[in-house]
């Protein structure tokens, strides 16, 4: 629709401008973005008060009120597919029309108020009449007939321009200048004598504008860009670029890539379609295309959905490109294509002017570097990831390739990474390693590697999904055994140690594959009592069930030790003793203990099992006197015997009777004329025990001095001195018993 008070207009002097408009930035081809002219959420009705109140303060009442001022009554306009519609007979003013319009019709508030300046100078004009109002953008003006009456009015004039705008993208093919089409634009409304100039429109919102106001400004009004031109000049669409620069800014800036207020999701508008962005990754590939702008809903709706974004995208020319970091980078072949996951039959297809908005890159390769330093060749819709450059030529695959940001390979699912022998392995998320070693993949514990010759193995880093490719084997601790073989070996900085007793080993340990096993020498054999130490502690273990049980005190090591109270131990490194997992604490054969939760006292019998205590009479007999406050951890982690333990016990075979304190033992003679039931006891216990230095006699004495004679399994009570003389009696063959102990033994008749 040709406007006459558009075409005629001048520049508006004086006027404080946000931005110079500058007469080399003007393309007749894109006036302003779509994003930009049909975004409805740029200024509430508030701040379009605020910048008529600003824009219009010169401004005197005339005929009518200043826009600043100005209030009249609202149409009712009904939903159309268009706009939303307008309740009437509402008392608005014409901040909140222009504001309640451009919500209503999807329109960007500031083309409105554009539009009022460059038809009538609404915004800035002095003493305005009625005929400004009447008349407000020109709408329903010819340049050849006069204004249509039924369009009168300031809210008429508003929507139904607006409305109009939102019809030329619902119908351009019933409009003289459509989108991504080259028009001859006339420069002036005297067409036989000043002609046209072909311009390629490149969007709605530019051909929208030549449609209200269909003139193009010539070289002679661009050279005046605040003033006239010739006699073949127009004015109205330089005025409103100009304008809009001046007031808000660049009209261009928007973006092929816009949203609703209403909606998060972003699309990439490529001519009369739409495409969706999946993820974020992909909206930082697409940054070249701008910010992401705000649209009407309406706007959206008039595009076909096409395919959801990706990476790579097809061009009007034929080529296919990958984009990331601000370029766009061509594939050599579909099948390349494939490779990286997508398909020549399926793609994104993007209009010519959205493509050269990215730097044209390299060819796209198979391999594909990382910012962050990662490698992948890609190939057969997986990405491989390499540990260096060694393992890509060792593979003969190439090691020349693009640099790109590791999200645009984020889509390409991981397959098995390229790898040599000979490296570790960091896993980038865990930090754990798995070594390569010869056709073996082996995840060690980090101690074990860092004390032993694997640390000269150079680090390489990979991803935790690429290395969950490999076919792993796992050593999680300190003890394995080697694969194949039979033989269990603490692993340590001084090299493998043989582990020869069972009662030592973990249920299952762990296999090593002899390729990584040998990078550990001969250590010898450890055995005995198993006691480990580590580098950094005095806290000495023994080993058992591969586990590290702590020793908490010197007796118990001495007992441990089978009364040897020079214990030997096998130190190591902290790191590796740490690796050991904690098991409960080792108790001290001979010793006695209790845990908070039980009221039972018991006696440590060996490495392995508890005897329950009836009586500490007992224990006091046996010598047993050291008691001990243990965990409920320790004492469940032990075998308790069904039976309590007595004071005559046996131990290994040789049979001993505690009385007093000491163990004597039980010979022949006095064997058949005891009756004794004895408590087997583990020979390590019974070692802690104190011994008597003689063999247990027939001959007792009594607190009282009463000596008794054993006879028959009976205590005989000695009548006199001259007959204990003449039973064999002496001071050094008389043990001394107390009550408890004579208590035990059933009394015959005196002797």
């Amino acid at each position: 629709m040709a406007l006459m008070a558009g075409a005629l207009m001048l520049g508006v002097g004086g006027e404080p401008r946000a931005t110079a408009a500058l007469a080399a930035d003007f393309d007749p081809g894109n006036l302003i973005s779509d994003s930009v002219f049909f975004n409805p959420t740029t200024m509430t009705a508030h701040e379009v008060q605020s910048f008529l109140s600003n824009r219009g303060a010169a401004c005197v009442a005339g005929e009518q009120a200043c826009l600043k001022d100005y209030t009249t009554t609202t149409g009712a306009r009904v939903p159309d597919g268009l706009c939303q519609g307008y309740q009437g007979g509402l008392v608005q003013s014409a901040a909140q029309i222009i504001a309640g319009t451009a919500h209503s019709c999807g329109i960007n508030p500031q083309v409105l108020l554009v539009l009022l300046e460059k038809e009538q100078r609404l915004v800035t004009r002095t003493k305005p009449t009625n005929t400004n109002y009447r008349s407000a953008v020109g709408f329903g003006c010819p340049d050849t007939a006069a204004c249509d009456a039924q369009y009168y009015g300031f809210f008429n004039q508003v929507y139904s321009a607006a409305r109009r705008f939102q019809d030329y993208a619902a119908r351009p093919g019933s409009f003289r200048h459509k989108a991504g089409q080259v028009a001859q634009v006339y420069w002036h409304e005297d067409l036989d004598r000043c002609g046209s100039g072909p311009v390629l429109i490149a969007n709605q919102a530019t051909a929208g504008l030549y449609n209200y106001t269909p003139y193009q400004p010539n070289a002679a009004s661009l050279n005046n860009l605040y003033g006239t031109g010739d006699s073949c000049s127009s004015y109205g669409n330089r005025n409103f670029w100009r304008m809009f620069t001046d007031w808000f800014g660049d009209p261009r800036a928007g973006s092929h890539l816009v949203r609703t207020a209403q909606d998060p999701s972003v699309y990439v508008v490529s001519g009369a379609n739409k495409h969706l962005i999946p993820d974020y990754g992909t909206l930082e590939a697409v940054a070249p295309l701008g910010s992401v702008g705000f649209v009407s809903q309406q706007y959206l709706d008039r595009r076909t959905t096409g395919p959801r974004m990706s990476r790579v995208v097809h061009a009007p020319t034929g080529g296919v490109f990958f984009l990331d970091a601000g370029m766009k980078l061509q594939f050599p072949s579909c099948g390349q294509v494939a490779d990286y996951g997508g398909s020549c039959d399926s793609l994104v297809r993007l209009e010519q002017p959205l493509i050269d908005a990215f730097h044209t890159g390299p060819m796209m390769t198979s391999l594909y570097r990382t910012t962050t330093g990662k490698a992948f060749f890609v190939q057969g819709g997986v990405k491989r990831e390499a540990v260096d450059d060694a393992a890509l030529v060792a593979a003969g695959m190439p090691t020349v390739g693009v640099t790109l940001l590791e999200a645009g390979v984020a889509h390409v699912p991981y397959g098995v990474p390229v790898t040599r022998p000979g490296v570790a392995l960091r896993n980038r998320s865990t930090g754990g390693m798995t070594l390569s070693v010869g056709s073996d993949f082996v995840s060690v514990a980090e101690p074990v590697r860092v004390v032993s010759a694997l640390r000269g193995l150079p680090v390489r880093l990979l991803d935790d999904v690429s290395l969950r490719q490999l076919p792993r084997v796992g050593v999680p601790g300190a003890i394995v055994r080697e694969a194949g073989g039979s033989g269990v070996f603490l692993l340590t900085e001084a090299g493998k140690w043989h582990l020869t007793d069972p009662a030592m080993l973990p249920a299952a340990p762990p296999e090593m594959p002899a390729s990584v096993l040998g990078y550990f020498p001969d250590a010898g054999t450890f055995s005995g009592a198993g006691f480990v130490k580590g580098s950094a502690s005095g806290t000495v273990y023994v080993l058992r069930e591969g586990k590290r049980r702590s020793v908490s005190s010197w007796p118990d090591l001495v007992a441990l030790n089978g009364g040897d109270p020079a214990p030997s131990f096998l130190t190591i490194d902290q790191r590796v003793a740490d690796l050991l997992p904690a098991g409960p604490a080792q108790l001290g054969p001979g010793a006695l203990v209790f845990s908070p939760r039980s009221p039972t006292v018991f006696f440590v019998n060996g490495r392995s099992e508890l005897i329950p205590v009836g009586s500490f009479s007992t224990t006091l007999e046996l010598g047993a006197t050291r008691l001990v406050q243990v965990g409920d951890v320790d004492v469940a982690a032990y075998t308790v015997r069904n039976s309590g333990i007595g004071t005559a016990i046996d131990c290994g075979g040789t049979r001993y009777l505690g009385l007093g304190g000491k163990l004597y033992r039980v010979g022949t003679d006095a064997a058949a004329h005891y009756t004794l039931y004895d408590t087997a006891v583990d020979p390590a216990a019974c070692a802690a025990l104190p011994k008597a230095a003689i063999d247990l006699t027939r001959f007792l004495r009594a607190a009282d001095g009463t000596i008794f004679y054993m006879e028959n399994g009976l205590k005989r009570p000695i009548r006199s001195i001259e007959a204990w003389v003449a039973l064999g009696g002496t001071s050094a063959n008389t043990i001394q018993a107390t009550g408890f102990a004579l208590g035990l033994l059933p009394t015959g008749t005196p002797w």
